[in-house]
């Protein structure tokens, strides 16, 4: 099993994933229209006030939803090439949001070894299978006397569990339709390879298996 997590938008549809920010969602700009592709599902990640989520609505073909409708993290299939984002909200208003709409490709969708958590508190993860990928959706990190250099959304990795025979890596950004092999993004493995040299100078590299992984803070910027 190979498990990778990703520590998380005209003409004719692209079938690249989106994040679509609330910040940009005023009354200014309302109605937003956003081309996106039939089968993909969307996500909310967002601990912004319910009063201000209701004023956002979207709508994709008949389906007309406030954003507070969808804050419990599940997934809203996609069943037309456009969604249409109306917001109530002023200017000043809306650029205080954090959150963020986040939107798969079909492929993504309708493969059952890709999965979205959106983090608003402690979750345990569990995957099995061959291979499997994990979507990590932040939301805004709050305290109530934050510091200049608190992180705008963190997620803290601890009791990380692992066969040796399951690798692990963890990803920055979103996954693109190649998320099955692009590794140009990737910030963590388990195992790690150690390159080392033999008596005659020849080039070999190891897998290095850790028993143990200490706590991750990772700061992103979804």
């Amino acid at each position: 099993m190979n498990i990778l997590l990703f520590v998380l938008l005209l003409g004719i549809v692209s079938a690249d994933p989106q994040i679509i920010w609330l910040s940009r969602q005023s009354g200014t700009n309302s109605p937003n229209n956003v081309n996106v592709e039939v089968g993909g599902n969307l996500y909310l990640a967002s601990n912004d006030d319910s009063a201000q989520l209701q004023k956002i609505t979207i709508t994709i073909g008949t389906t007309t939803l406030r954003l507070d409708q969808l804050s419990d993290g599940k997934s809203l299939k996609i069943l037309s090439n456009q969604l249409t984002i109306r917001s109530d909200l002023l200017d000043a208003t809306a650029r205080k949001l954090t959150g963020y709409l986040y939107v798969t490709t079909a492929t993504q969708a309708n493969d059952n070894t890709f999965d979205v958590k959106v983090v608003n508190g402690a979750q345990k993860l569990n995957r099995n299978g061959d291979s499997t990928t994990t979507v990590i959706l932040n939301t805004q990190y709050k305290d109530d006397f934050p510091s200049f250099f608190a992180p705008e959304k963190t997620t803290y990795v601890t009791e990380v569990q692992q066969f040796r025979s399951n690798p692990i890596n963890f990803h920055y950004g979103i996954p693109g339709d190649n998320w099955k092999t692009f590794t140009g993004n990737q910030f963590f493995e388990n195992p790690q390879p150690f390159d080392f040299y033999d008596d005659h100078g020849r080039p070999h590299t190891n897998m290095i298996f850790f028993d143990s992984v200490e706590p991750m803070q990772i700061n992103l910027p979804y």
